[in-house]
């Protein structure tokens, strides 16, 4: 039996390198979606599947703001192949250039970020020892199934709780 297509994915932003201040995966995720462009790198877990109309959330690991949370969502726009050498992110973050970047519509931030350790015991995808649950995310991003999706994203209401990117700004 061959396995549905993921119904949407995971992508996880950690503490970036810097030669400043310190900066936090919050910081660079929130502004990875207010250009509305994510890099994805040589080595990202499932980037062949990342095609058009994909559905995405934005998970925030490191050690700062928001850190363990679901803060927004996507939807994938466009595909490029990145050819001009230099990260997309702005110079004080010490990213490396993607392979891949994908070009976002729909960006949303979550009104009230979504724990993920907290919806972990209703997804499918759990881990044997969940002190590990950290490890589900490696990689830079995670498939998901559409009963995942749903239980990690939706409210009471079976809708997705989202609200303008603005309010988190």
């Amino acid at each position: 039996m061959i396995a549905p297509p993921p119904f949407g994915f995971i992508l996880v932003t950690s503490d970036p390198a810097t030669s400043g201040p310190r900066l936090h995966a919050w910081t660079l995720t929130q502004t990875r979606m207010e250009a509305a462009r994510w890099p994805i790198y040589a080595s990202t877990r499932y980037k062949k599947a990342l095609s058009v109309g994909a559905r995405l959330a934005f998970y925030v690991a490191g050690t700062g703001p928001l850190c363990g949370h679901i803060v927004g969502t996507a939807t994938v726009l466009r595909v490029r192949i990145w050819r001009a050498g230099r990260s997309i992110d702005p110079a004080d973050f010490q990213t490396a250039p993607p392979e891949v970047v994908l070009e976002l519509q729909d960006v949303v931030c979550l009104p009230t970020p979504v724990s993920f350790k907290d919806r972990l015991p209703a997804l499918g995808i759990g881990t044997a020892d969940p002190s590990r649950w950290g490890s589900l995310l490696q990689g830079g991003c995670r498939a998901l199934d559409e009963h995942d999706w749903r239980a990690l994203l939706c409210g009471s209401s079976g809708q997705a709780e989202i609200g303008n990117l603005s309010s988190r700004a």
